[in-house]
């Protein structure tokens, strides 16, 4: 794995590149400090056999259907959209 990839920096062609077991890797070190990341990657990578190629593609209902808790779900879309390098921006107030 590059040094990229263990510094958590990656591109969207170098995920698309992973098996299930090097995603699993990745998203452990990637979210360490998020609560029972280990057993939710696991349900991911192991159970539902998502490989790099489809995980950028999964949604929040996607992950919410096989059970990862919410707040585990945002962490796992904002590393999602890290890599695919969008945004999220708040939307702006509306003028009354």
């Amino acid at each position: 794995m590059s040094s990229n990839v263990a510094a958590g920096l990656i591109t969207v062609d170098e995920l698309k590149k992973f098996n299930s077991e090097q995603l699993n890797e990745y998203l452990n070190r990637r979210l360490k400090d998020t609560n029972n990341i280990n057993k939710h990657a696991n349900t991911i990578t192991v159970k539902h056999e998502v490989k790099g190629s489809n995980f950028l593609d999964l949604t929040r209902d996607d992950l919410l259907s096989i059970k990862i808790p919410p707040g585990t779900v945002k962490d796992i879309e904002k590393v999602i959209n890290e890599i695919k390098g969008v945004q999220l921006v708040a939307e702006p107030p509306q003028n009354a």
